[in-house]
Order: C-alpha cells, then sequence, then structure tokens
C-alpha cells in the first residue's frame, strides 16, 4: 500500500510538473485516481486513439453479423476495387497496418482546405478513402503505420449500414457507457479515422474497462469475448517491422514490444507481461493492464 501511495504521489507531481489535461486510473474495476486540469478542455482531442475505436466498430459489426469476419475483402464492399491490385485487401490488412496502399499522409491535405486552390470545404474523405491507390513499395506482411488507409473503416460501415461510425458505435457503445464525446467530421458530415474523437480520460477509461474484462462493462456483456480476444491478437507476422515505426520507437527503452493488435498496441513492461495500448501523437495513452 505504501508503494502504491508514493507512485500516486509521484504521478501527481508529474501532472502538475508537466501541464497534462487528465489522468484517470482504475484498479479492480475502482477508480483509484482522477485529476483534472481545470485550465483545459473538459474533452481531449486524442488524435491516433481514435483508430482503436475503428477496430471496436468491426468487432461490433462482426457480432451483429453484419459482416462475416475481419478476412472479408474490402472489394466485397467497395465494387470500384474488384478488378485491381486492391481486390484481395482485407479488413484484417488494414486493421493490422499491412495492407499494401500507399502512405503519403499529410495531415493539413487531409483535415483542411486548400486556400491555394480556392477551396472552402474540408476534403471529403470518404471519397478519399475509397480512392486510395495499391502500392507494393513494402512487403505485404510487413506492418507500416498508414493514417489515411484507416478512413476507409468508416466508410465501409457507412456502406454497410447506410448510416456514419459515429452513430452506429453511440447505439452499441456509447450510450450503454453513458459516455460523452464529439467525434470530428469533414464538412459532409464523415467522421474521420485516423484522429477525430474528443473524450474525458474517465470515459476513455470505460472502454479499458469494457476490454479488460473481457466484453462485460458493470455486469453486461456488451461484446461476445472470443471479439475482445480477436481484438488483443498480435495480427503482425514480423514484429521487427512495427518495432521501426516512428510511433513506438522512441519507447523502446522503456517498454517492449510483443506485436500489433487489430488497431492497438501489444506491449510488455518489466513488472506486467501484458498491456494493451491506445496511443495517441501528443501523448494521448490508454493503458489497459492485464
Amino acid at each position: 500500500m505504501e508503494y502504491l501511495n508514493v507512485s500516486l504521489r509521484k504521478i501527481k507531481d508529474n501532472f502538475i510538473k508537466h501541464n497534462v489535461s487528465q489522468i484517470t486510473i482504475y484498479k479492480n474495476d475502482l477508480k483509484e485516481l482522477e485529476l483534472i486540469n481545470e485550465n483545459h478542455p473538459k474533452l481531449i482531442e486524442t488524435m491516433s486513439v481514435t483508430k482503436s475505436f475503428l477496430a471496436i466498430a468491426i468487432l461490433f459489426l462482426i457480432q451483429d453479423k453484419k459482416i462475416s469476419s475481419i478476412n472479408d475483402k474490402i472489394s466485397y464492399y467497395f465494387k470500384e476495387w474488384e478488378n485491381d491490385e486492391r481486390k484481395n485487401i482485407t479488413i484484417k490488412d488494414i486493421l493490422s497496418m499491412t495492407a499494401q496502399l500507399e502512405n503519403n499522409w499529410d495531415y493539413d491535405t487531409f483535415m483542411f482546405p486548400n486556400k491555394k486552390l480556392g477551396e472552402i470545404k474540408k476534403p471529403n474523405i470518404y471519397h478519399l478513402s475509397r480512392n486510395i491507390n495499391y502500392s507494393c513499395h513494402k512487403l505485404k506482411d510487413d506492418f507500416e503505420y498508414n493514417n489515411t488507409a484507416t478512413q476507409i473503416i468508416p466508410s465501409l460501415v457507412k456502406v454497410i449500414l447506410n448510416i456514419n461510425i459515429d452513430q452506429y458505435l453511440n447505439k452499441v457503445l456509447f450510450k450503454p457507457l453513458n459516455i460523452n464525446l464529439v467525434w470530428n467530421c469533414d464538412d459532409d458530415k464523415n467522421p474521420y479515422g485516423p484522429n477525430g474523437i474528443r473524450i474525458s480520460s474517465n470515459d476513455l477509461c470505460k472502454i479499458g474497462l469494457l476490454i479488460l474484462n473481457k466484453g462485460i462493462y458493470k455486469d453486461k456483456r456488451l461484446l461476445d469475448s472470443y471479439l475482445v480476444e480477436l481484438f488483443l491478437q498480435n495480427s503482425v507476422k514480423n514484429i521487427e517491422s512495427i518495432k521501426k515505426a516512428n510511433e513506438i520507437n522512441n519507447l523502446t527503452n522503456i517498454l517492449s514490444v510483443k506485436g500489433y493488435g487489430l488497431l492497438n498496441w501489444l506491449l510488455s513492461v518489466s513488472k506486467s507481461n501484458r498491456i494493451c495500448a491506445f496511443m495517441g501523437y501528443m501523448g494521448q495513452i490508454l493503458i489497459i493492464d492485464f
């Protein structure tokens, strides 16, 4: 207990020192600590933490029998992919960051109008994702972090359900967990995939508790346990290719990379051999320690 108290004091000190927005810690389903910086927004832009929600949406689509598995080919839903090199790319390829697709991510181009060309609207990301080109610049089974490719998932949900991914997850996930969030969209109301969710740290922890408890939250099952296990299984054959990613490279001195699940990082540290992490560009992170 004394060790825990020292650790919590250190967290509180660093929270103040580094002007952190929010920290919430749960242990055994009970809240151990919550720190809120009143000078910061109540809902925090999570950046790439958003990507992990895309994979969770796919799990619910499987559970709701809207798709058969993560091995479904994207071309079954995107008919324009049927007759070119993209025809065999699967949902799993997107969720594991192994798809052989172009990777020329530019945040400003993706998110904002091009004023030099007189554009006044944000780019339509639904069309952008469907028009992403095939590329063989990397080996088929190698990991390569690809922001633009993840936009395929919200577009896929829209094709399958005829509603947007935020509306679907609001029904099956956010409302049941009493989660309040905002999901950023383009000017045509298409939710972003690479980033865009703004949420409190406490509500983000509810997602963590759902995963930690194999699909159960407060004694209510929302997600089949086998789908949670699917979410957490390593999906990349060449683990060394994951370690080369810029998104994880600067952390390898304090943790070990065990693999990459479905848009989540599988890690370990000296005192915990199994960690799942949703990670954002500016230090936003959900850590699920098994």
